[in-house]
């Protein structure tokens, strides 16, 4: 009171109305065609927009559908028990192709009388997830029928494989770090996981050297339909397999740091010789994904019937699980034009961070007439830059180090809102909608990772999922 006595008439004035003004806006945005727990503060860039951080979001963990797992340039292979989001099995099936003809002289050896040496299946390991530290074990059979390449194959796929095992390695450690080819003056080939098969295996590709059946594709794949490696069911990581070789590859080297079915071998006068059948994504590359959540924080998260949704939400690769939200007032805001419209989605920590990093992108889809998930128009129309998605440390007023993840979904807001799309929700997951396009599946970023999120039922506000929404009122 003693402020207000102090000023002069004109300064009175402006002070009055500045509080009618402060109601008024009070009054305007306690209006019921705002949604519930709304709060609108008016914008600061002169153009009459305001911003709201508030709007209600029911947020809950659903699982993936089966997804599109073939020709995928980078395929998954392993197994992780995860004490967030238990155990990850990813199998991995794959076809070959006639020998690299070139850095394969030996094809023009006319001497005969092969002795098997050795066949390896050299696998080249670009990553690992998980728990790198734990030795895994992994056998290897052979495939009934050769798997189409004309057709899409999805991760839930039933295999028909041979009952007899034709190789397996036990007690493998992962690493990334640089080995080198023996007995060769070759430069540093990439990390490879190698599988000593069988010799009866190999024997089988000794009979077709110098039979029209090592000439095409077609007729190999008579003879060697296809191998697929299954991970034994222990505690240790998911690795990623390169699965993009080179058909026309000229050089060895090249060729030595591709994924491959490596057949070692010596003609009667014993000279060494070896042939590489390049494991390709063309003739074909398949992973199999299988999750079991049995009485993990996960399972839980599944069998929530809140009707409001939950505090934290869960994310996981290899169709896994995805966060799907609802947004019940959206429409309440009326007749407005979205000038920006983010989601800001905060990593919550579960003690296990170290081991299973989180994502650098997440991605936002809309959820399809039939439930599936597809890319929203922001996706379709614009550049990453546009959308964003990628992580970023933030620092909060507490001083605590959290992940942040921003994705900008401001046409499609503004399309529900119009009535052009029909607010059923949005699904929060690791990758973009799939196409049957090579490229586009090969963007979608089938990984392995995971993360724990706030969700938008979370007391916390600073991890609690939100929708930053900047608009003008048109009415």
């Amino acid at each position: 009171m003693r402020l207000i006595a102090n000023l002069d008439s004109k300064d009175l004035m402006k002070y009055w109305l500045l509080i009618f003004s402060a109601c008024s806006l009070l009054l305007w945005s306690c209006n019921d065609t705002i949604p519930v727990g709304a709060e609108i503060l008016p914008g600061t860039d002169g153009q009459g927009n305001f911003f709201s951080d508030t709007t209600t979001i029911y947020s809950t963990t659903v699982r993936e559908d089966s997804l599109r797992s073939d020709k995928l340039f980078l395929s998954q292979l392993g197994f992780s028990n995860d004490p967030i989001f238990g155990k990850t099995k990813s199998s991995l099936m794959m076809g070959f192709r006639v020998p690299y003809v070139v850095v394969n002289a030996d094809l023009l050896d006319t001497i005969g009388g092969y002795q098997l040496d050795s066949v390896v299946l050299s696998l080249i390991v670009d990553d690992v997830y998980g728990d790198s530290t734990q030795p895994m074990s992994f056998k290897v059979y052979k495939l009934v029928t050769p798997l189409s390449n004309e057709v899409a194959h999805f991760s839930n796929i039933n295999f028909e494989q041979s009952m007899l095992e034709v190789g397996r390695i036990e007690n493998y450690i992962p690493k990334l770090s640089n080995e080198f080819e023996e007995d060769t003056l070759y430069t540093e080939l990439g990390h490879q996981l190698r599988i000593h098969l069988n010799p009866f295996f190999g024997q089988s590709l000794i009979n077709i050297l110098g039979t029209n059946q090592i000439s095409s594709n077609a007729l190999l794949h008579q003879v060697l339909p296809g191998l697929i490696v299954i991970p034994e069911e222990q505690d240790g990581s998911i690795l990623e397999i390169d699965m993009l070789t080179n058909s026309l590859e000229t050089s060895r080297v090249n060729a030595l740091q591709d994924s491959r079915l490596h057949l070692y071998y010596k003609n009667s006068e014993g000279k060494n010789l070896d042939l590489m059948f390049p494991a390709s994504i063309l003739d074909l590359g398949i992973s199999q994904y299988v999750h079991d959540y049995s009485s993990t924080n996960v399972e839980t998260a599944l069998q929530s019937t809140s009707p409001t949704g939950d505090a934290v939400n869960y994310i996981q690769g290899l169709a896994g699980v995805k966060t799907k939200l609802e947004f019940p007032y959206l429409m309440s805001y009326g007749n407005v034009a979205v000038q920006k419209a983010e989601l800001v989605i905060t990593r919550a920590v579960d003690g296990f961070e170290d081991t299973y990093s989180p994502p650098d992108r997440l991605f936002a889809l809309k959820i399809g007439e039939d439930g599936g998930n597809e890319n929203t128009p922001d996706f379709i129309r614009f550049s990453d830059a546009h959308i964003g998605g990628f992580s970023e440390e933030v620092v909060l007023p507490t001083g605590e180090e959290v992940l942040r993840y921003r994705l900008n979904i401001s046409d499609y807001i503004q399309d529900v809102i119009s009535g052009k799309e029909p607010n059923d929700g949005m699904y929060i997951t690791l990758y973009g909608a799939q196409d049957l396009d090579l490229i586009t599946l090969n963007n979608s970023d089938l990984i392995p990772d995971r993360i724990v999120i706030g969700g938008g039922n979370n007391s916390l506000n600073s991890f609690k999922l939100k929708l930053e929404l900047t608009f003008a009122n048109l009415e």
